[in-house]
């Protein structure tokens, strides 16, 4: 894959992917690249929903905050919805307005894949779902 230069640059020790239809719907190259470079690779798989559940996205950002996981780069197949989602509900744990998450959201997902009770399904993020290490990441605040 075209990419895997770029990534393999940025010293990666975890991908996360979300994707339709588990090992099925997973690209064999990816997950080639990350057993040669070591580096771990999540699978979210979306099943029958378009979106992450609330308790996806809360595993998924106990493993970005876990030092130990870092550098961690997620992605997922659907121009950025799943990704957008799982970002917002992080920006929701920093104590981002709202306002300010959705901005961001729309600024990075394919047009015409936001849809508008994003925000509302932001706002609604269980955060106590969310166990934060102690020693969590400086750029978490």
């Amino acid at each position: 894959m075209r990419n895997f230069p770029f990534l393999k640059m940025l010293n990666l020790r975890t991908i996360v992917s979300f994707v339709k239809g588990g090992l099925k719907g997973m690209s064999l190259d990816l997950i080639e690249f990350c057993e040669h470079e070591n580096i771990s690779l999540v699978l979210v798989d979306l099943l029958e929903d378009k979106y992450p559940s609330y308790s996806s996205i809360a595993t998924i950002l106990e493993m970005v905050l876990d030092k130990n996981n870092l550098p961690v780069y997620i992605h997922c197949s659907d121009g950025g919805v799943s990704t957008g989602r799982c970002v917002m509900c992080l920006r929701v744990m920093q104590n981002w307005i709202g306002s300010s998450i959705q901005e961001e959201y729309y600024r990075y997902v394919k047009a015409g894949s936001a849809s508008p009770e994003v925000a509302i399904w932001s706002d609604s993020f269980p955060q106590t779902s969310v166990n934060i290490p102690e020693q969590k990441p400086s750029w978490f605040v």
